[in-house]
């Protein structure tokens, strides 16, 4: 059974501004249900839409929290570091990662799109060559993968490195080296 709800708007930019946020929203459920599976499942990537509620109101829509702790999103792993995503949709999927001492992630590129990192702590050797040339990252660096070109990062520290990575588009592609 579908409910639908009659919303009256004051003009046609209110109901404008009401349906982009609620587009808002629901790319953000089907993030958090991206990260939720992954984290149940292992799955890097899932292809699961959670059921959306049909009795949003515009004013939880307005109010809906649009922040995210990445504490929350970091998972520590003694395998391989863990790509957990915080939230993904057609213009950018963003991803918390946690790289334990000696860890890696393998140099890679992205054929249609770039991936920034914002480094929040630690410390690595990121790769910026097919010949293997590193430089030194560490908390407060920012750095940008433009579309093509190499990166890849060794956490060569003692303590967790910790970034944010955001690709853009989301279908950036990935290419392992």
């Amino acid at each position: 059974m579908q409910t639908y709800a009659k919303i009256r708007f004051s003009s046609t930019s209110a109901a404008v501004l009401w349906f982009q946020e609620l587009n808002c929203q629901l790319a953000l459920v089907h993030g958090a249900a991206q990260h939720r599976v992954s984290a149940l499942t292992g799955n890097a990537r899932s292809n699961v839409l959670p059921s959306i509620p049909d009795h949003f109101s515009q004013r939880s829509i307005m109010k809906a929290n649009r922040i995210f702790k990445s504490a929350d999103f970091m998972q520590p792993s003694a395998g391989e570091p863990i790509r957990s995503v915080v939230v993904e949709t057609a213009e950018a999927v963003v991803v918390a990662w946690h790289v334990e001492p000696g860890q890696r992630i393998a140099a890679h590129v992205h054929p249609f799109g770039q991936d920034t990192w914002t480094i929040l702590s630690g410390q690595g050797e990121y790769q910026v060559h097919e010949s293997g040339e590193v430089k030194l990252v560490v908390a407060g660096d920012i750095v940008i993968a433009y579309s093509k070109c190499v990166h890849g990062v060794h956490n060569n520290g003692t303590e967790p490195l910790r970034f944010i990575s955001v690709v853009s588009p989301a279908d950036a592609g990935y290419k392992l080296l």
